[in-house]
Order: C-alpha cells, then structure tokens, then sequence
C-alpha cells in the first residue's frame, strides 16, 4: 500500500495573492510526486492568520483527519505555513507524532524535534516583530489625524480621503439633499409648538377675582 499523503497550505492576508494557495499546493504536490506517494487530500486556509490555530477550519479538519489515521504524511511548504506561535507548531508536531504521522516541509525535508525548536522559534519572533510594527505603523496614522485602522462598518471611502455614511438603501447621504414638503431645503422646517390650553386662557384681572368672591 503506498504511502497515504496530505498537503496544508496557508497564506494570511487578504493583501496576498488569492493564487498563494495554488503555488503551494503545486509545490507540495510535486515534491509528493518525487517521493513517490500518493496525494489523498489537501486542506488550506486562505487569508487566515498564523498566529492561532483555533480560527482556521482547514487546519482544524486535518487534525481531525489525522486523529482518524486517514494519512500518513503531512506534506507543507514551510513550518511556517502550519502556524507562527511555537506553542502551536509544537504541539501539532507532538499530535501527529502520536499518531506516527510524518511531517515533512518542502525547504526542509522531513521534520524533527530539531526544527521545531529552531523555525518555531523564528516563526514567533517574526511574528512579535510583526506586531510591533503594525503598533508603530497605526501611532503614525494617529499623530498624521487619521483613523488607525478599516473603515467602520455601513462607511466607504471617497475621494478625497474621507468616510461617508450609507443608508440601508444603498444610497449615500452625499447623493442628494432631503427635501420637506416640496422644497429643495436640506434642513427640515422648524416645527411648531401646539398653542398649550393654558396659554390661551386669559389671565384674571383682581378685579375680577374680587368680584367673584363677593357675595350676592
């Protein structure tokens, strides 16, 4: 029976190229070719980030595919590629280990307890300077009077650089003034206040209240 063999492929952000997963998939596929194995699957997460496990639905199917004894082999572009938190990278090492499923990277061949010391520990640092980087980049927004990160939700951006509101029709609040009751006016009409029943009433002259009092 030939060797049963997977492929995982990742990129993490929607700036990269949506083909990321194609090359690595090709990568992987042709270095399986060489092995003389047989491809049985491939899972991948598209646009997700490496730095948790918990939020990337085709890692998560592999573990469980792997915990089913439905491969033999992992086959992955990079150690990278499964994870940039060491913590992650070891523990799905230790995971297949257990359950004698190989782990091979294209750059590195098959993986030892070696590598993932080594590349999970880069993987983190590349990770944490990525953070602060990111946090430095978003101080500089800020200092300029710019909003640090996306635009908030039901706004887009127009030129020149500024948000503008959209309705639940779809329409922006910039495409044309309200008008009230036939007018062009872009303010509604001050309403006015109903005459109070109190204030119509006319005031009593002492006079009067005297000559109510009096008795006949």
């Amino acid at each position: 029976m030939p060797t049963r063999a997977v492929i995982y492929a990742r990129y993490s952000s929607d700036q990269q190229r949506s083909a990321s997963i194609a090359d690595q998939v090709e990568v992987c596929r042709r270095y399986i070719e060489r092995q003389g194995w047989a491809l049985t699957g491939t899972y991948d997460d598209a646009a997700a980030s490496g730095a948790s496990t918990l939020t990337r639905s085709g890692y998560q199917r592999l573990m469980q595919a792997a915990q089913a004894s439905a491969f033999d082999v992992v086959v992955t572009e990079a150690i990278d590629r499964l994870g940039r938190n060491l913590s992650d990278v070891a523990h799905c090492f230790d995971q297949l280990s257990f359950r004698r499923v190989q782990l091979h990277a294209v750059n590195l061949g098959q993986v030892t307890q070696l590598h993932i010391g080594i590349m999970g520990t880069m993987a983190q640092l590349q990770l944490t300077d990525l953070g602060q980087k990111t946090r430095r980049g978003q101080l500089g927004r800020v200092r300029a009077g710019k909003i640090p990160s996306g635009l908030a939700y039901g706004y887009d951006a127009v030129p020149p650089p500024q948000a503008v509101r959209k309705p639940a029709n779809g329409e922006s609040t910039r495409s044309r003034p309200r008008s009230f009751g036939g007018s062009s006016a872009t303010t509604p009409p001050a309403r006015r206040r109903a005459p109070s029943p109190l204030s119509s009433t006319k005031r009593a002259s002492p006079a009067q209240v005297d000559a109510r009092g009096a008795t006949p």
